[in-house]
Parts: C-alpha cells; sequence; structure tokens
C-alpha cells in the first residue's frame, strides 16, 4: 500500500495536467464531426396547425460558404454564412395539413455539397366532434351487391359493386332494392366507387387503374381514363371528381382528363386518417367511409381537417346481418336525405346524424 499510494498520486497529477491541456485546446479551437447539419426540429415530429417549428442548423464555420434551405420545394433561407449556428422559425399556421420536408445544402469552400433532411407533419389542432348515426328507415339492399359506391343523380339511386367476375354498375328502385338497369364489367375488373357528373357515371376499379365512364341514360361505355394508384372512392363537387386511394389522400381530378387539379391530406389532431374509401360530398363537405371501421369522417375539403367523426357501431350491428363492411353513403339532394349501406348488407338505410 506505501508504494502503490505515491504511484496513483503521480498519475492523478498527470492526468490533471493532460485534461487541463484538453480544455485549452477544446477552448483555443471549436473543431465539430460534421460540416452542415440540422439540430433541430427532429425528425418525423407532429405540429399542430399554429405552432411555431424552430429550424437550427449547424455548421463547421472553417469550412461553409454557403447554404440553401428549403421546405419541400419552396427556398425559405438562402445565403453567404461564416458562422456555427443558424436560427429560423416557420410558422405552421400558414401550412396545409400534411407532410413536409426540410432539405439543407451546404456548399463547402472546397466544393463539396452537404446535404441533410428533416421530416414533419402538420395537424389539425382541434378535436373532432363526435356524432352517431341513427337509423330512421330501413328499405331492402341486394345481398349479392357488394358495394363500392353509391349516389343519387337526379333523384335515382345508382351503386358500383365490386369483386371479380360480379362487379357492376347497377341502377336501383331504392324502395325495393331491386335492379332497374346493370351493366357488367369483364372479369379482369374489380369494381370500385362511382360519381355522376353532368350525365357521365365514373366507375373505379381497384387495381387495373382504370375509371370507366358512362353515359347515365344508356349505360353504354364512352371512354376510359388512367390513373397511377389504386382507386377507392369517388364523388364529385360539380366541377372536379374527387378520388380516394385507400390512403390518407384525396385527388380532386379533372372530369375530362382526369389529371389531377389538386389533393390534400386527412388529419385530425392526432395523425392521418388512412384507409378512405367510399366517398360522398354532401353540403360542401366530404363524408367517407374508413374501410374495416364502423365510422365516417367528415372533412373540410379545403384543409383536409377531419371536422366530425361519426359513429356507426350500432348501426351496423342491428343492420349488417350476414354481410361485410359499412361501405356506401349516398346523399339525395331532392329529399335531402342521406343512406347508408355494406358491402352485401340486406338493407339500405335513411340515417340521421345526431351530436
Amino acid at each position: 500500500m506505501k508504494i502503490l499510494k505515491p504511484i496513483l498520486a503521480f498519475l492523478t497529477v498527470g492526468l490533471f495536467f493532460v485534461g487541463c491541456e484538453n480544455d485549452k485546446a477544446s477552448k483555443s479551437e471549436y473543431r465539430p464531426l460534421f460540416e452542415a447539419k440540422f439540430k433541430s426540429p427532429n425528425n418525423n415530429v407532429y405540429y399542430n396547425a399554429g405552432m411555431p417549428i424552430p429550424v437550427q442548423l449547424e455548421f463547421d464555420s472553417t469550412k461553409i460558404e454557403r447554404f440553401t434551405l428549403w421546405l419541400n420545394d419552396s427556398v425559405i433561407a438562402q445565403t453567404n454564412f461564416g458562422g456555427r449556428v443558424f436560427e429560423k422559425v416557420v410558422q405552421s399556421k400558414s401550412l396545409a395539413f400534411g407532410s413536409y420536408q426540410f432539405r439543407l445544402e451546404a456548399k463547402l469552400k472546397e466544393g463539396k455539397l452537404v446535404k441533410d433532411t428533416r421530416n414533419i407533419r402538420v395537424l389539425s389542432k382541434t378535436e373532432p366532434e363526435r356524432w352517431e348515426a341513427v337509423v330512421e328507415k330501413a328499405m331492402p339492399h341486394n345481398t349479392t351487391s357488394y358495394t363500392q359506391g353509391l349516389e343519387f343523380y337526379k333523384g335515382e339511386l345508382y351503386e358500383g359493386t365490386g369483386q371479380y367476375g360480379r362487379s357492376k354498375l347497377l341502377k336501383v328502385l331504392k324502395e325495393k332494392g331491386s335492379t332497374l338497369k346493370e351493366v357488367s364489367l369483364d372479369n379482369q375488373y374489380f369494381g370500385e366507387g362511382i360519381t355522376i357528373l353532368e350525365d357521365k357515371i365514373y366507375q373505379l376499379t381497384w387495381k387495373a387503374k382504370t375509371c370507366f365512364v358512362y353515359d347515365v341514360n344508356t349505360f353504354e361505355e364512352i371512354k376510359r381514363l388512367a390513373y397511377p394508384t389504386e382507386g377507392w372512392g369517388l364523388c364529385n363537387n360539380g366541377e372536379q371528381i374527387i378520388m380516394s386511394d385507400g390512403s390518407h389522400k384525396i385527388y380532386f381530378r379533372n372530369p375530362e382528363t382526369f389529371a389531377v387539379e389538386r389533393e390534400i391530406e386527412v388529419y385530425t389532431n392526432r395523425g392521418p386518417v388512412g384507409n378512405l374509401n367510399e366517398l360522398e360530398y354532401i353540403n360542401g363537405k366530404i363524408y367517407a367511409n374508413v374501410y374495416t371501421s364502423n365510422r365516417l369522417v367528415v372533412i373540410d375539403p379545403n384543409t383536409g381537417n377531419v371536422e366530425s367523426v361519426i359513429d356507426c357501431d350500432l348501426l351496423a350491428l342491428d343492420h349488417r346481418g350476414s354481410g361485410e363492411v359499412l361501405n356506401g353513403i349516398a346523399y339525395n339532394p331532392v329529399s335531402q336525405k342521406v343512406y347508408l349501406t355494406g358491402k352485401e348488407w340486406p338493407e339500405l338505410l335513411e340515417v340521421s346524424f345526431k351530436k
């Protein structure tokens, strides 16, 4: 022990001087292990609309010449910069709901380009209202109809059905559930949502990326339109065809070319709402089935904000029979009444919504 004590004392003094030298070196020269990077925001963070988004960049000031900062495709900062830290606050209140990417590109004095990215999402700041669907009247519905689309046009009810080898476009007598007119799709097509605009019926297909367009009076095919995603639900706002593809996105398409004119992402205050299926446009709002659930969501078509969630659990329990999931929303502008059904359900239901 007597021998060890002097050795330990010597080592302690040595470490002290080494530590002091390291401190002097660290104070005299800042040596980062990076050239340019984000310090904030963190990746994949959610911000409720209205919250400020602090952006902080860090640089090796001895190497950086200039940098550019993008938010999606827009440049939000660009400058020659010789400092270590750059800060900027982005106001989320000016952003639509959805996904965004911050992208940093920094040019070094040696000519090298350094990149870094951060992904964020902007959500609604308001909790959706909670409504309940109440059945006012039940009418027969064909249990062989795997309902994918449901819509009134000039007071008459039309239905699109699915399944390979069973997909059809139907004109239906609402009170009896009987078929007044029909056309079958070829066996290779799985029918999906329908909508009717200016005497033309549009019918999606699930995976064939084909939309059939028919004359509403004769059911004769007029043309076919292409799209790159799966096809799920359709409705229209009187000017554009509105389409879902099973994600949390909704597309507004030109009725002649089917080109996307704009799109929205659908969010509550907690996150995106996916599996958007059959659609209906009612008094300026989009009503959507959420696939595999017994609920509807009411969507602001301008922002993607979910304003209300409609609980249909009791409705499905009492009226589904041996059918599958809830799917099919139709609004009759003539009577101003809403109707719901599901895939192979025995009933078409006139409903009201109670808060």
